[in-house]
């Protein structure tokens, strides 16, 4: 993973580039394109710092311990081609991402 960089706060992050000039038309869109996602979501990535950054999935309770609310922004839903920019490591699936949130 040699896109993965190392935050001061003890935990490691994908560096993203959002394109947030879509208005998505549903509920139910990628937090990194906004654009809608036809059925549930299958893909869903920890973002943090604005939506630029995706924290690696093993250090997810680091972040959530070390960020402010106002720089985590949590677990999102993700498109498959953004799925496939962030990476394996940095996604949860469906249902991953409703355990953490029933947690």
């Amino acid at each position: 993973m040699e896109d993965v960089k190392f935050d001061d706060l003890g935990f490691r992050y994908k560096a993203l580039d959002p394109d947030f000039r879509r208005d998505p038309k549903t509920s139910v869109f990628c937090a990194l394109c906004q654009k809608d996602i036809k059925d549930a979501p299958k893909h869903y990535a920890h973002f943090v710092g604005g939506g630029f950054a995706a924290v690696l999935v093993e250090d997810r309770e680091i972040a959530n311990e070390r960020l402010s609310e106002a720089d985590n922004y949590g677990i999102l839903p993700v498109g498959p081609e953004c799925a496939r920019k962030i990476g394996r490591g940095f996604l949860y699936s469906a249902e991953e991402a409703e355990k953490l949130r029933r947690s």
